[in-house]
């Protein structure tokens, strides 16, 4: 394990969260959910960020890969999370439906980036599968969110800008609608890098297109 600046530790190597995981904290801490719902948490970055801002009172992580789940774990405690943070090791679709329906305000997510059979492979396993579609898809996080989130939830995401078809078909065929998203550019002159997305329960109409933001 390492331990990065901001204080919470990462694996040495394999999967660890960059930049994208932190503009999406910004973009969901809005207003102050009673519980919030983190999808393949990874070292826990998204829920403890989350907590520590009063985004939300508390929070369960759902992580299938064993050595993130323990470093989430250990995350937590240090950060005197333990009582407001739960870290559950599984399969994603498995353990959300094992969950009362409709009990979480909020759900997050940085799911895997890329379809199966494109972008460029990781370095590892563990870096393949938090970043690459393998046997949990985008469509499983969407129905995962939907499953979770109560009437007035809001389910907040992050991924790359040329995905946000695949997102509106899957969210709405889930009964999700977006109704806030904002574009990431590089550079005034580049085209999106990424899109943040928050989606709710609901009728269509209402999306809110933020200003982008640029150089990031």
């Amino acid at each position: 394990m390492t331990r990065e600046a901001g204080g919470l530790s990462q694996p040495a190597r394999g999967y660890r969260y960059s930049v994208d995981s932190l503009l999406l904290v910004d973009f969901a801490a809005r207003g102050r959910a009673r519980l919030c719902l983190d999808l393949g948490t990874g070292s826990g970055v998204l829920a403890i960020r989350l907590l520590e801002r009063e985004a939300c009172a508390r929070a369960v992580g759902i992580e299938r890969q064993p050595e993130l789940a323990a470093c989430a774990r250990d995350n937590a405690r240090a950060r005197g999370l333990t009582d407001r943070f739960a870290v559950v090791e599984g399969v994603l679709r498995r353990v959300v439906r094992a969950e009362a329906p409709g009990r979480f305000d909020l759900v997050v997510a940085n799911p895997p980036f890329y379809r199966r059979g494109t972008g460029r492979p990781g370095p590892s396993s563990s870096r393949a599968r938090a970043r690459h579609e393998h046997d949990t898809t985008l469509a499983d996080f969407v129905a995962a969110a939907r499953h979770a989130l109560g009437k007035r939830g809001r389910f907040c995401l992050v991924l790359p800008a040329d995905r946000l078809p695949d997102l509106t078909a899957l969210g709405r065929a889930a009964g999700l609608e977006p109704k806030r998203l904002r574009f990431v550019h590089a550079a005034p002159d580049r085209p999106a890098r990424i899109l943040l997305c928050e989606a709710t329960a609901g009728k269509r109409g209402g999306l809110v297109v933020e200003p982008p933001l640029v150089g990031v």
